[in-house]
Order: structure tokens, then sequence, then C-alpha cells
């Protein structure tokens, strides 16, 4: 009986002996660790292990079914002479080059219009922000009606050009159409952007004889090259992983030309079950939109870097 008791209770001395061995710093190093635990723990279940496990599926053969069988570097190898992959990758680029610094530009120049304090500008600022919050499927659906041969487009216009079934000029449609839905976001973004420029740099210069458009251009622009960087960071990053919009409006066609590679990715996964090709186009584009972050991010660095 005494025996037993003994055992018991020294198992608390035992862990008061070891804490009472452990520094300050190590006690709430421990503390913070298990604070930030309920955290950490969901972002390794639901980000870190898939991520580890799409890498392991890109270097494997694997239809869905069966065993993954590794094949080393061959998925990457056979995407060198893929023309599939090569067409949707110059798709995917022409999109982000055709939507991130133009949309950003854009909506810059927009609001400086809306910073004017013109009439009615509580009115305007709605109507643009509205594209943004409608569902891409409505979107996908009214312009595919506008870009029809008889639709709103041609008639307003007076042409006769097939939007969706030409290779020339379905990509530019999506192109624009896209730039229509998220102008009203980037918009918002950068006239609380504009708006954080004191007004104080404006009189100032407006007392050494500056115009409208040198001020913009010396004063508001280089203050907002932040804001800026952040909007073609986001433009970009919608741009590369776009899918919802040309699967809707076009399906990829015609004849891929306006396929971005996630919509392949999701084809070759899912139609043709080569989930190992799929996942090395995956990490394939997550490396082009590392690099491509990297170039913006030194581009618009500050020019005292």
């Amino acid at each position: 009986m005494y025996e037993r008791l003994g055992k018991v209770d020294s198992r608390p001395y035992s862990k008061r002996r070891v804490l009472a061995h452990m520094t300050l710093a190590q006690r709430r190093a421990i503390i913070g660790l298990l604070f930030v635990l309920p955290g950490i723990l969901p972002l390794f279940i639901f980000v870190v292990y898939p991520m580890v496990s799409a890498l392991y599926l890109s270097f494997t053969n694997w239809q869905l079914v069966g065993t993954p069988v590794l094949q080393g570097f061959g998925n990457y190898t056979d995407l060198l002479g893929d023309t599939q992959f090569h067409q949707s990758l110059i798709v995917t680029l022409e999109i982000a080059v055709g939507t991130a610094l133009p949309s950003a530009l854009l909506a810059f120049v927009v609001a400086l219009l809306l910073d004017a304090r013109v009439r009615f500008t509580g009115w305007y600022q709605p109507l643009f922000f509205l594209p943004t919050i409608l569902p891409t499927v409505v979107t996908a659906i009214v312009w595919s009606m506008f870009y029809q041969g008889n639709g709103i487009i041609n008639a307003g216009l007076g042409l006769a050009i097939p939007w969706l079934t030409d290779a020339r000029w379905a990509l530019p449609a999506l192109i624009f159409m896209l730039i229509w839905t998220n102008l009203g976001y980037f918009t918002v973004i950068m006239l609380a952007g504009v708006r954080n420029i004191p007004h104080d740099y404006y009189e100032a210069a407006r007392i050494d004889g500056a115009g409208a458009f040198r001020m913009a251009w010396h004063i508001t622009l280089p203050l907002v090259r932040p804001v800026l960087l952040f909007v073609v960071v986001i433009a970009t990053s919608n741009a590369l992983t776009l899918f919802a919009q040309p699967y809707l409006l076009t399906q990829g066609g015609p004849a891929g030309a306006t396929r971005p590679l996630a919509e392949l990715i999701y084809d070759t996964a899912f139609s043709y079950l080569n989930i190992g090709k799929a996942t090395a186009m995956s990490f394939i584009l997550l490396l082009l939109s590392l690099l491509v972050v990297y170039v913006q991010f030194y581009v618009f660095r500050p020019k005292d870097i």
C-alpha cells in the first residue's frame, strides 16, 4: 500500500523536477507553443500535408485507383514536349500580361477621377463595384450573350466578329471581360490609397504651379506604389490561377486558344485521370507564380533601396 502510494506520488514530483531544471525562456516557449498549436495543427493537416503529398504524386504514375508507381522526373520531362502544355502556358502568360498591369493602371485612373469628388460620386462608386459582387456564372452567361454574332456588341458597333469562335478574338474577348469584372475591386483599393495621401503635398505643388497631370505623376503615383504593387500581384495571381471564366465562357476553345494552365490541369486530372502529370503541372505553375511575383516586387521596389 505504501509502495503504491509512493509510486503514485513520485510522478508529480518528477514533473516538478523537470520544470525546476527548465529556464524561464524554455517555460515560456512551451506555453507559447501550446497556445499556437490549435492554429498550427490545421495548417499542417490541410496545407502542408496536401502539398507534400502532391509533390510526391508529381513523381508517380497514378490514375486515381491502385497504388502510385514512382517514375522519377518522367512527368516533368514529358511536359517539355507536350504541345498542349506549351499552348496553355502561353495562354496563361498572355492573360496575366493582358489583365494585371492594364487593370492596375485603369483602376488608378478611375480612382483619380473618383477622388475629384464631382457630383454624384456616391452613385458612381457602387456602379463600378457591382461587377465584382456578381456571381461568376452570371457574368459568364451575360458576356456570352454580348459576344454572340447578333449580340449587343456587334449590333451596337455594326460589326460581324465571331468573338468566341475565332481564335484571334476569343482571348482578347476573355481578357476584356476579366478587366471589366475586376475593375471595381481594384478601384476601391486604389481609391483608398489615393485618399490616404496628405493634401499638404498637393497644396505645396499648386503653390509651385504644378498642374493636375504633374501632381498625379510626381506625387500620387510614387506614393501609391505599395498599393499599385498589391493590385498588380493580386491581379497576376488571379490570372495565373484562372479557371472558372474561360471554362464557362469558351470551355477553353476554340482549339485551346483560351484554355489556361489551371483548366488543363483539371482536364488532365479528372478527364484523362493522369494525376501525376496534373500535379507536375501544378508545381510548375507554382514556381512560375513565385518567379513572377519576385519580378514584380523587384520592379516596384522603392527607388532608395
